[in-house]
């Protein structure tokens, strides 16, 4: 769950960058799949995420975005997770 929330949050945004590039380069966190590797440590990642999608908050952050040009997830660019 720690490791799900600091992805989310972008808490560590060097290891946030590297878990993207390897895992999920071409979508959002929260519709990656687990295709590309048989890492335990990503499966459990992708395991916990629904329990984390679950119990957050979201607000906006910036008043100049929009939710209607968020790509693909609504957990996109505009939001933060709280």
């Amino acid at each position: 769950m720690n490791a799900a929330y600091n992805i989310v949050t972008n808490k560590n945004p060097f290891m946030t960058a590297v878990l993207k590039a390897k895992y999920y380069p071409t979508t959002f966190f929260w519709t990656a799949t687990n295709t590309t590797t048989k890492s335990p440590f990503w499966s459990s990642v992708l395991q916990i995420r629904q329990d984390l999608s679950n119990n957050v908050n979201l607000q906006l952050h910036d008043g100049t975005s929009s939710i209607w040009s968020s790509p693909g997830s609504p957990y996109g660019k505009p939001f933060m997770i709280t």
